[in-house]
């Protein structure tokens, strides 16, 4: 089969003509409905005109997988959408063991409900010119230059292009005078992290002189977010490394405090695993290739605090200038401290009681070296009585700093209702000194793109069967039913689809159940070893275990044969990982992974799918728990 290079806006449209169409059966209920071909001929013929080439369409999409063709009782070709037999196959499923006949087994789904709409993106097409002619901007020849460096792309050798919300951002958090609040609210991956980060680099890298104090602290909710965010923010301000060298500037530090931060270059065996001839920095990851990186054995034992990339062809090493990565470091004796610090709720509010740690988070500093900016991310997140008692140890905060006389409070949220309120209580801020910044909702500043597809799974209580088991079922055939994650054996779609999907829970004891339960179910013993002699229950729904039975089966949905046209081996093992407060990071080559909160808010992760800014579908799948709570699979 040949897997094509990209699919074309006429392929995509087509897709969104047969989604829709097949959609008046799915919302009433009928899951098993396809389209012959003549009426595939006509939907593609009222879309396209009477000379609409429906052979290429189709076969364009059968190639990219996101429509399959099988063949009915009859010997006629019919179609379906892959998301059309996501939901026939996830509706469908029994649970189904070797020993039992699948005949009599209990189906798992009383009920279902589904939708699908277009995404909305804002668009990006506010110019670098426009962006200097800011009245910011326009008058400071250092940010003019700086804009530069920050918005070239070395990949297109042009400037990117920013959106409406982000120019509107930039130009009031540098314009702020005295303490002012700025609450960004966009939808996820529109870009709210660079609304921030684009002008608060402008600002620093103005303030760096030979004196190292804390600039900006960024509070984040979660450590994986922190992780991830910190790996931006860097990639972000390396793009400044040679201005600020021809400025006579020393560059940009950033670093983190919170629980994984060594105490210094002989304690980091506690707080980092040990990783060939290192140890594995546990919040960044090579910015060149994404492997890990480490710091090794000499320089750690050096006390050269360098972090390099363990590829075999990456020689990407960091500057001792470019992160810190000691608590030590960032003490006075030392004076090291970043321009950016990035740490969490919990991790300041123990330590602006600790006499030897203050004045990292700027208590007790000169007027002059005190924070300009707070940014705190995922804002929504900060209510009810965490909220109450975050907001608490902000206010104990911004008392015991007395900030200067230039002070930015910055809040990040994609569903944040009431902003301006909310974010202006949470900073103890008059409403007034408070300014939401939004895509305008009109056709010059959000562009529809794509789709996005949610499912809404009920649990059936009368069959005798888990409700847990629902989950589990489902956590079988959607990964396999997304794009095959080993690129030289798939099917791509050019991920529309993605390869990887989240499971989230409402708690850790339904994690480590459902972790558990997973693993159980793919044939992993309790540690994760594969089970010798047995395969997953997968391969009770694969073409060698159906053979006789093909058309009963599949009418039933009991015969995966689409996931095994995306090449997935339905008697192979799929990959199972878990994100908790106790787990550190996420599993690179896992198919599914299972996370509590610890995850969930702002966590980016290219395999789910591509940049907003690329057309791309998304999946939202509710299910329900073993104590009949809703849990969400994105």
């Amino acid at each position: 089969m040949v897997i094509p290079e990209s699919i074309s806006d006429d392929a995509l449209t087509a897709l969104d003509v047969i989604e829709n169409a097949e959609l008046a059966s799915l919302s009433w209920g009928y899951a098993h409905a396809c389209l012959t071909f003549d009426e595939l001929e006509n939907l593609l013929e009222q879309e396209f005109g009477n000379d609409c080439p429906v052979d290429d369409l189709i076969e364009e999409l059968l190639q990219a997988r996101l429509i399959f063709a099988f063949a009915d009782g009859a010997g006629d070709e019919n179609f379906r959408s892959r998301f059309g037999e996501i939901v026939r196959l996830t509706v469908s499923n029994r649970q189904q063991f070797g020993w039992r006949d699948w005949q009599i087994a209990p189906q798992l789904v009383a009920d279902y409900r589904i939708d699908r709409r277009k995404r909305i993106f804002p668009k990006r097409n506010v110019t670098l010119e426009e962006i200097l002619a800011l009245p910011s901007v326009t008058n400071d020849n250092f940010f003019k230059r700086a804009l530069k460096e920050l918005l070239w792309d070395e990949r297109t050798q042009h400037s990117f292009a920013l959106s409406g919300f982000q120019k509107r951002s930039l130009d009031k958090i540098l314009r702020a005078e005295g303490e002012t609040g700025i609450v960004v609210t966009a939808g996820t991956g529109s870009g709210k992290t660079l609304a921030f980060y684009l002008p608060a680099l402008l600002e620093i890298a103005k303030l760096v002189d030979r004196d190292n104090w804390v600039k900006a602290v960024a509070v984040y909710p979660r450590t994986e977010l922190l992780k991830d965010q910190f790996m931006e923010a860097f990639k972000l301000a390396r793009k400044l490394d040679d201005f600020q060298r021809r400025n006579g500037k020393r560059k940009i530090r950033i670093g983190a405090y919170y629980s994984s931060t060594p105490m210094n270059h002989k304690l980091v065996h506690k707080s980092w695993s040990r990783f060939g001839d290192g140890f594995l920095c546990p919040w960044l990851s090579c910015p060149v290739c994404e492997n890990k990186v480490i710091w090794e054995t000499r320089y750690q034992s050096a006390g050269i605090e360098k972090l390099t990339c363990v590829g075999v062809s990456c020689d990407f090493e960091t500057d001792h200038d470019e992160i810190v990565l000691t608590r030590d470091a960032m003490q006075d004796f030392v004076d090291r401290k970043p321009d950016i610090l990035f740490t969490t709720t919990e991790t300041l509010n123990k330590r602006m009681a600790d006499l030897w740690t203050r004045r990292i988070f700027g208590i007790g500093t000169d007027f002059e070296r005190r924070p300009r900016f707070l940014l705190l991310d995922e804002v929504h997140t900060y209510e009810g009585v965490t909220g109450a008692q975050n907001a608490l140890t902000l206010r104990r905060w911004k008392h015991a700093v007395g900030l200067s006389k230039k002070f930015c409070w910055v809040g990040l949220s994609a569903t944040l209702e009431n902003a301006t309120e909310f974010f202006a209580s949470i900073s103890n801020l008059d409403v007034s000194k408070v300014v939401n910044e939004k895509p305008i909702t009109d056709d010059e500043e959000l562009i529809e793109e794509g789709a996005e597809y949610q499912i809404v799974l009920r649990g059936d209580p009368t069959v005798r069967a888990s409700l847990l088991s629902t989950a589990i079922q489902t956590c079988m055939i959607v990964p396999r039913l997304l794009d095959n994650p080993d690129e030289e054996n798939s099917a791509q779609s050019m991920g529309l689809f993605g390869k990887k999907l989240f499971v989230f829970t409402d708690n850790l004891d339904v994690t480590n159940r459902l972790y558990d339960d997973l693993k159980d179910a793919e044939a992993y013993d309790f540690y994760g070893r594969p089970r010798e002699g047995q395969m997953p229950l997968a391969a009770l729904r694969s073409t060698q275990a159906v053979q006789g039975q093909v058309l009963l089966r599949d009418l039933y949905g009991q015969y995966w044969r689409s996931a095994e046209q995306l090449n997935y081996n339905l008697e192979d093992r799929i990959n199972i990982g878990r994100t908790t407060s106790l787990d550190s990071g996420v599993t690179s080559n896992a198919n599914v992974i299972v996370a509590t909160a610890a995850l969930e808010v702002g966590y980016n992760d290219p395999e789910v799918g591509p940049p907003s800014n690329t057309r791309r579908r998304a999946a939202l799948l509710h299910s329900f728990n073993a104590k009949g709570e809703r849990e969400e699979q994105e």
